[in-house]
């Protein structure tokens, strides 16, 4: 597994969002969880040129070009598109409603743009002064970009990675991310057929954990450990 340390200008990270190269919410995201006063918290900071914690982006290949899993960051990452939105002509995100599955999510929110100390002006993105918006198109988010290459224990790796950077928040279930790291990824889905079983009730597709030496070993008796989940309704066990 190979780690690449930068930073990326929200120029650049709403070009990926327009590409759709950013999958926002894999499965074994949690959703939305922040409460719109971190979110504007968060969007304060960074209009004043405040540093926030580093993105971490699982990259793969998709197609004719690269795609990238959130890893830590979903909450920050969505709260910017949010705020960006799609009320301003010179710079908007016309996608964003793609990234949510609740067609009644509300975007384009207001924050407190007023320096430290003085009476609070709150606006919109659209409302920003353009030089306000200048700023904020160079502002850089720290990022550790993570490729999987096919080296021994590159997935286990790359799990354990997941599960101890989210030790802080809801804990997350080693399963889900097996299963979403396969999407896309032909060594991983060979990977997937030893130690599940595919399976179809009605709309939902599901995958049941098989029990061999591998799944007791890695994933059964690991802390965080599930046994069944789906592709598109409520997990089984």
């Amino acid at each position: 597994m190979n780690y690449e340390i930068g930073k990326m200008k929200l120029d650049e990270l709403a070009g990926y969002f327009r590409d759709e190269k950013i999958n926002l919410i894999p499965p074994f995201q949690r959703g939305r969880v922040w409460k719109p006063t971190m979110r504007k918290k968060l969007l304060e900071n960074i209009v004043r040129g405040k540093p926030i914690p580093a993105i971490f982006l699982y990259k793969k290949e998709s197609g004719s070009k690269y795609s990238y899993n959130i890893l830590d960051g979903k909450q920050r990452l969505e709260s910017i598109l949010l705020f960006i939105g799609d009320k301003r002509e010179d710079f908007a995100i016309d996608n964003w409603r793609n990234y949510f599955f609740k067609a009644n999510v509300r975007g384009n929110f207001k924050i407190n743009v007023a320096k430290q100390g003085e009476r609070a002006d709150t606006q919109s993105f659209a409302e920003l002064d353009p030089s306000e918006v200048r700023e904020f198109r160079e502002y850089k988010i720290p990022t550790i970009e993570i490729e999987m290459d096919k080296e021994e224990g590159g997935l286990q790796q790359l799990i354990d990675l997941f599960i101890d950077i989210n030790q802080q928040g809801e804990k997350v279930k080693r399963w889900e991310i097996i299963r979403t790291m396969v999407q896309g990824n032909h060594l991983l889905s060979d990977v997937l057929k030893l130690v599940a079983i595919r399976q179809k009730r009605r709309k939902d597709v599901f995958y049941k954990m098989v029990d061999n030496d591998f799944t007791r070993t890695h994933l059964i008796n690991r802390p965080g450990a599930d046994c069944a989940g789906t592709e598109g309704g409520k997990a089984r066990r």
